[in-house]
């Protein structure tokens, strides 16, 4: 007989790439998330170091630098703003690959229940065909023993 061939499993294959494409964009965003917030706890402790240190000079010394501190302080504060900003631009994108992903998926697990449920179509009517086709062998050769008045059978079945 012949081998089983769904016509849709073009679009299965199309389906399980696009699966595999956008899996593989949310490890990415969320490799960038991860450097983000790495580089946002690293701008923290640099700030909170230099803080500590601040709290610990000399009052005299910490007047000058508390001054320079402040006038730098505003540069340093837009740079973590803008990586608060980027984390939550890769966390929405994140969220939108992911709900890609997800009606993706479904797509994919549709269309492999519907292959699913085509092959097993396709093998219960070869064993219908089969079962078709040892029934009338069955038939011609239980023919060939009976005589033709109908009686049973000229020659033994032995």
């Amino acid at each position: 007989m012949n081998k089983f061939r769904w016509p849709l499993q073009r679009l299965l294959d199309v389906a399980s790439s696009q699966e595999e494409s956008v899996r593989n964009d949310l490890v990415a965003i969320a490799g960038k998330i991860t450097v983000v917030r790495r580089a946002m706890k690293n701008r923290l402790s640099v700030l909170q170091n230099l803080l500590v240190d601040l709290a610990n000079k000399d009052p005299h010394q910490r007047i000058n630098d508390q001054h320079t501190w402040m006038t730098c302080c505003p540069g340093v504060d837009h740079r973590y703003l803008y990586l608060r900003n980027q984390e939550h631009l890769q966390e929405n994108l994140r969220q939108k690959k992911t709900a890609e992903l997800m009606e993706i998926r479904r797509s994919r697990q549709k269309l492999e229940s519907l292959k699913e449920d085509s092959r097993k179509k396709y093998h219960k009517q070869i064993l219908k065909i089969e079962q078709k086709q040892s029934d009338e062998s069955s038939a011609t050769r239980f023919s060939h023993f009976q005589s033709p008045t109908g009686n049973e059978s000229v020659r033994s079945m032995s």
